[in-house]
């Protein structure tokens, strides 16, 4: 779990009433009474807010994207849960794209479905970048190869 700016500042409100306790030693027994009061809160929204099975994220577009001009991409989201959700969804395409936007935000009914279309125009052919090679170029066909084992003697 991440904590989020509101619930920082929450949590960071117990400081300033500990601080008072410097002068009134009853100020103590509050900020500790309210801290576990914050932290109570802190684990009921938790709980109600879900994990993130909670939501089916899809993105759909051609298998080939063409240069200088636009190509359409489909952004889905499902929510399975029973509450409603509001949400921003980052679309990361690679940098040398002209995206319309970048970042989308939207709402879900229980149970329901969001759907955003949107427009990329790749203005050169790039190299698929992959962090998880040292060198960030992915491989498309095979695997990594062993070195040679050498002989012993």
């Amino acid at each position: 779990m991440a904590l989020t700016l509101r619930g920082g500042l929450l949590l960071g409100l117990t400081a300033p009433v500990l601080a008072l306790a410097t002068w009134v030693p009853a100020f103590g027994w509050v900020a500790l009474a309210y801290f576990a009061g914050a932290c109570v809160l802190l684990a009921f929204d938790r709980r109600a807010a879900g994990g993130p099975g909670r939501f089916a994220v899809s993105r759909s577009h051609d298998s080939r994207l063409s240069l200088d001009a636009d190509n359409a991409i489909r952004l889905r989201v499902i929510e399975r849960g029973q509450r409603p959700a509001r949400f921003w969804l980052r679309d990361e395409s690679p940098d040398e794209f002209i995206a319309e936007r970048r970042v989308f935000a939207g709402s879900c009914p229980p149970g329901g479905e969001w759907i955003q279309d949107y427009a990329v125009r790749p203005r050169q052919r790039i190299l698929h970048r992959s962090p998880a090679r040292p060198d960030g170029i992915a491989r498309r066909h095979g695997g990594l190869r062993r070195p040679p084992r050498l002989a012993e003697r």
